[in-house]
């Protein structure tokens, strides 16, 4: 429970560290056994840039993307 919730912080901040062309607050980042679960109301490109930085997070095996997406 402890990895998991440091896991979901460790993304949200670099989320927030990296990524000047998206609202963090607009995903949501779930973790559950090292498969982080991106979900939110985003355009195309930043699912995108949203799955990279939540995929190059140390400790993360998989991502999953469960956006839906506006024009």
């Amino acid at each position: 429970m402890l990895f998991r919730s440091y896991l979901t912080t460790k993304v949200k901040t670099r989320l927030v560290e990296k990524a000047q062309s998206l609202n963090p607050n607009h995903i949501k980042v779930t973790t559950e056994a090292g498969t982080v679960y991106l979900m939110g109301l985003v355009r195309p490109a930043e699912a995108s840039i949203a799955a990279d930085i939540a995929a190059t997070t140390s400790g993360v095996k998989k991502v999953v993307k469960l956006f839906e997406y506006i024009d």
